[in-house]
This record gives C-alpha cells, sequence and structure tokens, in this order.
C-alpha cells in the first residue's frame, strides 16, 4: 500500500482537503508562499499537502490520497488539484523574485522526489522553461494545454499548471537552480576525469569522443556554458543537457552510405545533434506526450546508454520511435510505464513498467545488445525486468535479424527502422 504520508514530516492537519483524486498519470507540483514563515493557508482552505521550511524540514497537511487545495480550478475546466493517481503538492518557504531557496530546502526536496518516485511513480521529469512576469502575473507562456496537462507525468510549477495565474516558482529559485540540483549526481563531471560517461559529454559539446576530460572537452564546455569548463556541474548540466545539439557534429556517415544488413553493434551513424533535432521535432509534429526538455532527456540518456554498451544509439533511438509511435504511446503501452521499445507488450497487454526512465533505456539497449552479441559472462539480467532466454544470446547481430524475434511475425521490421525512422535523421 502506498504510504499516505511522509515519514520525516511533522504533522499539521485541519482535517480538510480537496476530495477524492479522479486518477491519470501521477504528478506533483512546487509551489512557493511569497512568506518567510509557514502561512495559515485560511486554517486548510487553501492547503497543499506539504510545507518546506527553511530548515529543510516538511510538515504534512494532508495525505497523499486525497486532493490539496493549493491550485486554481475553474468550474467548466480541467481538475487540478484532483487530477492524477496522487498529485502531491508542495509549498517552499520563499520568494519567487528573490532567489532565496536555502540548501538545506533543495537537499530535503531531492530526498522527497527519490521518496515519492519509489513510494508513488512520480517519475524525476521536469521542464526547465518558466514565463517571465512579475510576483504574480497572468498569460504565462509555458501553462500547459488542457490536454498536456491530463497527459503529464512527473513535476511541474504552478506556473505551469492550466487556469492559474501565479508564476511561481521564480526562474532563479526554482527550475533553473533546484531542478538542475535533483539530477543525479553522476551525471557530472570534471576536468581529468575519465570513462563512457565522458565521453557521453564530448558528444554532447562536439569534443572528440576520447573517454579523457581534457582541455579540449574543457574548452568546448566553456564556449557553450560561458563558465571556466573545468567541471559540468548542475548549471552547466542544466545548459547542456537539454541543448545539446548546440553545437552541430559532423555525420561519420552520411545516410545514403547505411550498409545492409546494419549490426546493431557498433558507433553512431549520426551526430547527437541531428538525432536531437530529429526526435524532437517527430515527437512534436505527432504529437508526443513529451515536450522538447523531456525529449532532450531520453536522446541524451539513449545515448550514453548506447556508448556504455557498445550499440548503436541512434539505432536504439529509431527503434523506440517505430515502437511507440514516435512517442505517442497510442497502443497498449502508456507513456509513464518507461517502456520505449514495446518490450511485453503483445495484443492488448501493456507490457512491463520501469521505475525510472533510465531503467527503461537500460532495459531496451541490453536487450538489443544481448539479441545481437553473446557473452561468455553472465548479462545483468535484473535490468530486463523480462528475461531473455540464452538461446538467443548473440544470434541476431543485424537490425534485420531483429524479424519475427523482437516483433511477431515482423516481416520487414528490421528495414523499416532502417528505412522509415534511421535514415530520415540525415534528411
Amino acid at each position: 500500500m502506498k504510504t499516505d504520508w511522509y515519514p520525516p514530516a511533522r504533522k499539521r492537519s485541519w482535517n480538510r482537503d480537496g476530495g477524492s483524486m479522479v486518477g491519470g498519470p501521477p504528478r506533483g507540483v512546487l509551489h512557493e508562499t511569497q512568506t518567510v514563515g509557514v502561512p495559515s493557508y485560511g486554517s486548510g482552505a487553501s492547503a497543499p499537502h506539504l510545507t518546506l521550511l527553511k530548515d529543510g524540514t516538511f510538515q504534512q497537511h494532508i495525505p497523499f490520497s486525497r486532493a490539496a487545495r493549493a491550485l486554481r480550478n475553474l468550474a467548466g475546466g480541467v481538475q487540478t488539484n484532483r487530477q492524477g493517481e496522487v498529485n502531491i503538492q508542495i509549498e517552499v518557504i520563499g520568494y519567487s523574485n528573490k532567489n532565496d531557496w536555502t540548501a538545506e530546502q533543495i537537499s530535503a526536496l531531492r530526498e522527497f522526489m527519490a521518496w515519492a518516485q519509489a513510494e508513488w511513480a512520480i517519475p524525476n521529469r521536469f521542464p526547465l522553461e518558466t514565463g517571465a512576469g512579475n510576483e504574480y502575473g497572468y498569460g504565462n507562456p509555458v501553462e500547459l494545454t488542457p490536454p498536456e496537462w491530463l497527459r503529464f507525468t512527473g513535476w511541474l510549477a504552478h506556473q505551469h499548471v492550466p487556469e492559474n495565474t501565479h508564476w511561481d516558482v521564480g526562474n532563479e529559485a526554482g527550475l533553473g537552480q533546484v531542478f538542475a540540483a535533483i539530477l543525479e549526481d553522476s551525471m557530472f563531471i570534471k576536468y581529468g576525469d575519465t570513462g563512457d560517461w565522458v565521453k557521453f559529454w564530448q558528444y554532447a559539446v562536439g569534443a572528440d569522443p576520447d573517454g579523457k576530460y581534457g582541455p579540449n572537452t574543457r574548452d568546448k564546455v566553456a564556449a557553450i556554458t560561458s563558465s571556466d569548463g573545468m567541471k559540468v556541474g548542475p548549471s552547466e548540466a542544466a545548459r547542456l543537457i537539454f541543448t545539446p545539439d548546440s553545437v552541430p557534429v559532423p555525420s561519420p556517415l552520411p545516410p545514403f552510405s547505411i550498409p545492409r544488413p546494419l549490426s546493431v553493434i557498433g558507433p553512431p551513424l549520426f551526430a547527437l545533434s541531428e538525432v536531437m533535432a530529429w526526435a524532437k521535432a517527430g515527437a512534436l509534429r505527432k504529437g508526443s506526450p513529451y515536450n522538447d526538455t523531456n525529449m532532450g532527456i531520453l536522446v541524451s540518456t539513449y545515448w550514453r546508454v548506447g556508448l556504455e554498451y557498445g550499440v548503436r544509439p541512434d539505432l536504439a533511438i529509431a527503434q523506440s520511435a517505430k515502437e511507440t509511435g514516435f512517442w505517442t504511446y497510442k497502443g497498449d503501452v502508456g507513456p509513464w510505464q518507461w517502456n520505449f521499445a514495446g518490450i511485453g507488450a503483445t495484443g492488448g497487454v501493456p507490457g512491463h513498467w520501469f521505475p525510472t526512465l533510465e531503467a527503461g533505456v537500460r532495459a531496451h539497449v541490453l536487450r538489443m545488445k544481448m539479441y545481437a552479441k553473446y557473452s561468455t559472462v553472465a548479462y545483468d539480467e535484473e535490468i530486463l525486468v523480462r528475461p531473455l532466454d540464452q538461446k538467443h544470446w548473440g544470434k541476431y547481430p543485424n537490425i534485420q535479424d531483429f524479424d519475427g524475434k523482437w516483433a511477431v511475425p515482423g516481416f520487414g521490421y528490421g528495414d523499416s527502422i532502417v528505412n522509415d525512422y534511421l535514415k530520415q535523421i540525415g534528411v
């Protein structure tokens, strides 16, 4: 059973809530109180679930299975407070125009989001776009449309929610600083580091992907972020991971030269910038619930994991585009399942759920590798969720070999991934 009360929080309840939840993808909303202390919230009439104090401690006012009352909700519109299986609302003590969140608040929020992902399946995904305005404003340009709100899963600021007129969380205090700090520590690197994670950033900034963070990588990072380039930390990552196409990288192989059959194991055929632009455009054109920020995270993760496993990352992304209809999820699988390749979905069966975006990408790419390359050392099949019998290991080295194996009956499946998706990247 999902936990209704956050264990570290101190209870302060007025025994009032916004009613039952109407269902849908899980989500959370961040607010700022515009005060120096905990408000009375009209004796609970406008209370959130939680208030985050300056010292990093929480007060909880409403159980998570019941709706909060912190969002404006117009008659005849969408449900705001009640939308979702859960819709956790947090008021942070602070001002949206003062950049006054404390380190303790950021750390506590990060811990809570990890808990909420494990306990309530709210994924750590969020847009970095914020609207300009005064402390309170109208007509925010980043507000979600009603259909976008209904489909969304992850975390939003108050300003992103339909029917609401406040623009908190503020640009500096909220999304730019806080969400960047919530991203995984392992995404950050510094001068002198080596390894596959360094290669990911090198591809992102257009440096030679030799896996060594040296002068060339430092200079590329500095050119894009206006920092000294000695590290990729939270502020640099917020700039780089969401705009890795800012520095174009020449394609190592033009589209017309893609061989047939095409091996699954190998380097990318296209530059990350090209794949990023193609994926974002396709998702937008087809009406995916993922926005540019979400697609940036997804493609960047595929690129990093593909390089780590030796699987062509652009080929994996092309297969994902085919399996999900450019991430529109109009079949059995929902966008909140983090299932990017239809794993386990068979004719009315929704397939597998993965706990995070990273877990879903790893399960997809590792399965491709196991199909394509035999290993004398046991693969870490816990990543897969759905096991793959050893008799299949290494039997299908080319994407065309996936016909009738990954997809059944699957005639022309591999060629479709190449011709209808992969080749279109360079067009």
